[in-house]
């Protein structure tokens, strides 16, 4: 019965879903199937449902230390073809950032991108945001390399499971890191005027208020809430 619990659910969500649907409601059986699989020795099984419990979660199940764990043994006990280790590298990098550990997101967003054949397709796409999120504190020019050469795999991708505007939009940040949220706000403003796409980030808010534009900042951030909110991402 188990195994095919295993099977039924490994099938049910092989697909990513879209960024806007609710988290999904099967968290607890995809974990018990990896479970099942993990006793097993289905090494191949436990990274897919590690990635699709990354996606069907959002990122955002709280469980992210338990999650990066699995990760963490799936890289170190799995032997897996390089495709499907590249994507458990690149869930594991943002499960590295959640937890604080920015030297490890780093090193596995960046083995991810060494070793995917095609590292601008689905969730590949993604492994420029925490490489993003990690440099630009210390290094906001890496962090804005990242970025752009993260976006110009994401132009070459087929079916990309972010957006370029996603990506671009963390040079909010990079503008921040430096000090200039007058930059902060016109790449924000900039972005999302040519890409049409309201981001969810409050960094434009954050730069405004900094700018001595508390109204201004009031408004941006309200205006958010209620994309975030119609979006279902928060």
């Amino acid at each position: 019965v188990r195994t095919r619990h295993l099977s039924w659910f490994q099938q049910a969500y092989a697909t990513p879903p879209d960024w806007a649907a609710p988290v999904a409601p099967d968290l607890e059986n995809l974990r018990a199937a990896r479970a099942w699989a993990h006793e097993t020795g289905d090494g191949e099984s436990v990274a897919r449902l590690t990635v699709t419990l990354y996606w069907q979660g959002h990122a955002y199940d709280g469980a992210v230390l338990e999650e990066r764990e699995w990760g963490h043994l799936v890289l170190a006990s799995a032997h897996l073809e390089p495709a499907l280790r590249a994507q458990v590298l690149t869930v594991t990098s943002f499960r590295d950032i959640g937890a604080g550990d920015w030297a490890a997101g780093i090193a596995h967003a960046r083995d991810a991108l060494a070793l995917a054949p095609d590292p601008g397709e689905g969730v590949l796409a993604g492994a420029a945001i925490p490489l993003a999120i990690a440099l630009m504190v210390t290094d906001p020019d890496a962090a804005e390399r990242a970025i752009d050469e993260g976006i110009e795999r994401i132009r070459r991708a087929r079916a990309p499971a972010f957006s370029e505007a996603l990506l671009a939009s963390f040079k909010v940040g990079t503008a921040l890191m430096r000090g200039d949220p007058a930059a902060a706000v016109e790449r924000g403003h900039g972005i999302e005027a040519a890409t049409g796409v309201m981001q969810s980030s409050l960094g434009v808010a954050f730069a405004l208020h900094l700018l001595g534009d508390h109204d201004g900042a009031e408004a941006d951030m309200n205006l958010r809430h209620l994309n975030v909110r119609e979006s279902g991402i928060g």
